[in-house]
C-alpha cells in the first residue's frame, strides 16, 4: 500500500509517500496557511497532484493535524491552531477534492502510537510522548492502548496550566508557553527583543551550544518548566517513559537538560515518598513519527 502522507504543523507542512516500509519518498515542506481553510485545501491539493505525477499508484491519503479529531467521521471537533477547521469534516472534502480516501488523527496521538508500535515506547504499559512542535503536541499509552477519550481530547497537554495566580494569563499554558514558540519568547524576553523577532530553534540552538550564557539560561528555564509538566503527568499516570518529539528534539542538549531538571524535582520532592522516575527518551522517528502513525491509522483503519 502507498499513501501520501501529510503532518500538518503549526509552521509548514510537511509530506511525503509511504509504504509498509515506512520510509518516506518524494518528500517536502510548505508554509502551513493560516487564513481561510480553502486556501488549506488549495495547498493540500497542488501537493497531491504534483506527487502524484512521480508517484501515479497512491491508493489514498492519512493526515496528522492538530485538534480533537473524530477519525471515524474525518471532523475536527474543536482545538488546534487552524481556527478555519474547528468543527469541520475535514475528511470527506478533502477526499471529494482529492478522489481518494482520506483518513485524519490528532498529531499527538499518530506520534504516541508510532513509538508505541514500532518505536521509542514500545514494550510500555504507561508512556507519553511530550512534542515540542511550535505548541505542544501529546499523547498517551495508558494500559497498553492509546489513550483517545470520549470527546478525542485525551493527552492535550496545551490546555494544562502551570500557574493558576491568573488564568488569562496565556504564560500559564503549556500551549504557549511548552514548545519550542515558548522558548524562543523566553529568549527574545530575557534578550530584550520584540517577541516578534524573526529567529528559529535552529538559531538560538546554535548559540546555546556556542556557549551563550544568555541562552543557556533560557534553556534551563524552559527545560525545568518541561520537566515539571512531565513530573505532574507522572503523579497522575504512573508512566515508564516519555518520548521527547519535535524539531528542537534533534538537539542532544535539550534532553540533557530535562534530565537534570526532571531529576532535580524528584530529589527535591516535599514528600516523604518519591514516586518512580519516568525515563525521558527521544522519538525514534523525530520529526517523522506523526507522519508514521498517520499512516498506521489508515492502514489499521480504513
Amino acid at each position: 500500500m502507498k499513501l501520501m502522507v501529510f503532518d500538518v504543523g503549526g509552521t509548514e507542512i510537511k509530506y511525503c509517500v509511504m509504504g509498509d516500509d515506512l520510509q518516506c519518498h518524494f518528500s517536502g515542506a510548505e508554509p502551513t496557511p493560516l487564513d481561510t481553510q480553502e486556501h488549506f485545501f488549495a495547498v493540500i491539493k497542488e501537493i497531491f497532484h504534483r506527487v502524484k505525477e512521480e508517484a501515479p499508484d497512491l491508493e489514498g491519503v492519512a493526515m496528522s493535524l492538530p485538534g480533537f479529531i473524530d477519525s471515524e467521521k474525518g471532523k475536527n471537533n474543536g482545538g488546534g491552531f487552524m481556527k478555519y477547521n474547528q468543527g469541520k469534516s475535514i475528511g470527506p472534502e478533502l477526499s471529494e477534492i482529492l478522489g481518494v480516501p482520506v483518513y485524519l488523527a490528532n498529531d499527538g496521538k499518530c506520534a504516541a502510537y508510532a513509538e508505541f508500535s514500532v518505536g521509542a515506547l514500545q514494550g510500555t504499559m504507561n508512556s507519553a510522548v511530550y512534542i515540542c512542535g511550535t505548541g505542544v503536541g501529546g499523547g498517551l499509552i495508558i494500559d497498553g492502548k492509546l489513550m483517545t477519550g470520549p470527546h478525542y481530547t485525551a493527552g492535550e497537554y496545551s490546555f494544562m496550566r502551570s500557574g493558576y495566580d491568573d488564568w488569562q494569563n496565556l504564560d500559564h499554558s503549556i500551549g504557549f508557553m511548552g514548545g519550542s514558540r515558548g522558548l524562543l519568547i523566553r529568549y527574545f524576553r530575557e534578550a530584550g527583543l520584540p517577541e516578534d523577532t524573526k529567529m528559529n530553534g535552529r538559531e538560538l540552538f546554535e548559540r546555546i551550544n556556542s556557549g551563550d550564557a544568555l541562552a543557556n539560561k533560557v534553556l534551563d528555564d524552559y527545560a525545568e518548566y518541561v520537566a515539571k509538566a512531565i513530573f505532574n503527568l507522572n503523579a497522575l499516570l504512573d508512566l515508564e517513559k516519555v518520548a521527547i518529539g519535535g524539531g528542537i528534539s534533534k538537539q542532544p542538549i535539550l534532553l540533557e537538560r530535562i534530565r537534570v531538571k526532571l531529576t532535580e524535582l524528584f530529589e527535591s520532592n516535599v514528600f516523604d515518598v518519591l514516586l518512580p522516575r519516568p525515563e525521558i527518551v527521544a522519538c525514534q522517528y523525530g520529526n517523522d513519527a506523526n507522519l508514521i502513525g498517520a499512516y498506521m491509522f489508515y492502514k489499521e483503519n480504513r
